[in-house]
């Protein structure tokens, strides 16, 4: 369902955008847990106001994805460092493959516009779900790997029909 409909903040055209209204919560929710895993001692309060300058930005996408975000001025004083420090955000999660990214530019983060925002944080956690979903495949692929593979004529098929058809299902790859 549908919440109210807001427009975008700072914003220069007068388009609305429909999303749930609970959906900024959500990523700042989302963005938080990551920090506090990360024993980060900043939280995410406004999504659009704290994005802005790049810093706590940078926290966020390394506490979700472990990427290192280079050259990033501590304390930006202009616009311009500002402005940076939210292109070298950007400019390492394209180089580390993360999708979703390609109408989301540095101005937009930087002038708070929050379709922007919550489109980047989308994209972290869509990436940060297929990470998980690879390390799970992995684990479950070496865990099956494992297992020792009994011959058909050492096991009845009453005794192990699934490792039975694990067995037939690898046979026909």
């Amino acid at each position: 369902m549908l919440g109210k409909c807001v427009s975008a903040q700072g914003s220069s055209d007068d388009v609305s955008i429909h999303y749930p209204k609970n959906l900024p919560q959500i990523y700042t929710d989302w963005a938080n847990y990551y920090l506090e895993r990360a024993k980060s001692k900043r939280k995410v309060v406004d999504l659009s106001a704290d994005c802005r300058d790049g810093l706590l930005l940078a926290e966020v996408i390394e506490a979700v994805t472990s990427f290192k975000v280079p050259d990033i001025i501590k304390k930006p004083k202009t616009q311009q460092q500002m402005h940076d420090n939210v292109k070298s955000c950007l400019t390492t999660l394209r180089l580390n493959s993360v999708g979703g990214l390609d109408a989301i530019t540095a101005t937009d983060i930087q002038s708070g516009r929050l379709k922007a925002v919550l489109s980047l944080f989308f994209a972290l956690s869509r990436y940060k779900q297929a990470t998980k979903q690879k390390i799970s495949n992995t684990s479950a692929l070496a865990k099956q790997q494992q297992q020792p593979l009994h011959s058909p004529q050492t096991q009845s098929p009453q005794h192990h029909p699934q490792q039975q058809q694990q067995v037939a299902q690898m046979t026909n790859r």
